[in-house]
């Protein structure tokens, strides 16, 4: 009788460890983006005829969502649409590229503070002008599939979208 106490005792214990293990799951929720639209973006970011090295590239959606890059030396990019997602969604974009603020809620925070005329941080001076970022007149259309949308910005903000 005791053995077979202890034995009923085992399996029970066995199945509540492996009823939590496959509660618990194998690396956790995983996110379905083939619901999504889509589209893969990268490009070349240019100032002044110049590669504009680690800039934030924001492809910003009219619902204010976003996606982004940080340019490399090159000034080359590729969008993120999440930290473990590369791509944007489809549509019209306004496109903002800045070298100060960083990513996320740095970046939110000084747009807001260079737009109420405060200075955009003390870290160091922004190189873009604003209209390619508070301002921005940017715009692209992102279509699904992979596209390469470069673009040579001007000091004097002559330039309206991207290159040819």
């Amino acid at each position: 009788m005791i053995r077979e106490t202890r034995q009923l005792q085992r399996q029970a214990w066995a199945g509540l460890i492996g009823l939590m293990v496959g509660m618990i799951g194998c690396g956790g929720p995983r996110t379905d983006y083939s619901k999504v639209d889509l589209g893969e973006v990268q490009g070349t970011i240019q100032l002044d005829g110049e590669p504009l090295a680690e800039a934030v590239v924001i492809f910003e959606s009219p619902d204010q969502t976003y996606s982004y890059a940080q340019t490399d030396e090159h000034g080359n990019y590729r969008l993120m649409f999440n930290s473990e997602k590369s791509g944007v969604t489809t549509g019209t974009k306004t496109v903002r590229i800045r070298t100060s603020g960083g990513l996320g809620e740095e970046a939110e925070a000084s747009l807001e503070e260079e737009e109420d005329g405060g200075e955009a941080g003390t870290a160091a001076p922004e190189l873009v002008p604003a209209c390619y970022n508070s301002n921005s007149q940017l715009q692209a259309t992102v279509a699904g599939g992979s596209q390469t949308l470069d673009f040579e910005l001007n000091s004097d903000c002559s330039t309206t979208g991207p290159a040819s």
